[in-house]
């Protein structure tokens, strides 16, 4: 479900006597497509990767404060640990803001991850319902382990299971309303054919 699938295979070689090496087949590869609802999931992604922008930096500015601070009291008591306070500084500094964007970088891949499962969810759902709108009660719902809305997975093969049970007890009942009309002193059998003829569409529904 909500995967593309890509195989290819590489074309002949020829070994320099000129016969034909045999060809290789390259591994199955399976890429699957995290942005579903993308529109929905980008704006998620936005949503909580700039509050967690906003926190960061508020962390940020309060950690370099403090570090500022200490720094300007060393730096008070010893001048002559200026050049060494402030590489350290630097450092800090440096190494904060390479915390805080992997921890961003983070969070986004979380983010996607999780409204992967349920954005597949709802696209699968959504695809079965079209199917049996069209008139498709084979059409089984089946979601991932770690997918959400796994709760409506019984309920909707349930609802299909019933409605192909339904089909198929129309169709014979429509038989047997065909086998009486074509019996019939009068024998219709053009409303017969035509009652075969649903009972055959019904089945169909159901088989």
């Amino acid at each position: 479900m909500n995967d593309s699938k890509a195989t290819s295979q590489e074309p002949d070689q020829t070994s320099p006597g000129g016969s034909h090496a045999p060809p290789t087949t390259r591994p199955h590869v399976t890429r699957r497509r995290y942005l579903i609802d993308r529109r929905r999931q980008l704006r998620t992604v936005a949503l909580t990767s700039g509050v967690t922008i906003f926190l960061l930096a508020v962390v940020n500015i309060a950690f370099g404060v403090m570090r500022s601070s200490q720094s300007m009291v060393l730096s008070a008591a010893a001048p002559q640990l200026n050049p060494i306070l402030e590489k350290q500084d630097a450092s800090f500094a440096t190494t904060l803001a390479v915390i805080s964007i992997v921890f961003v970088i983070g969070i986004v891949a979380i983010t996607i991850a999780e409204t992967h499962r349920t954005a597949g969810a709802i696209y699968a759902v959504k695809q079965r319902l079209d199917r049996v709108r069209d008139g498709d009660f084979q059409a089984t719902l089946k979601l991932r382990k770690r997918d959400t809305l796994r709760d409506l997975v019984a309920p909707f093969n349930e609802m299909v299971g019933a409605l192909r049970s339904e089909a198929l007890s129309e169709a014979d009942e429509l038989d047997h309303l065909a086998d009486e009309a074509s019996s019939t002193p009068s024998g219709n059998s053009g409303l017969a054919a035509r009652l075969r003829e649903l009972a055959e569409k019904k089945r169909n529904l159901g088989t």
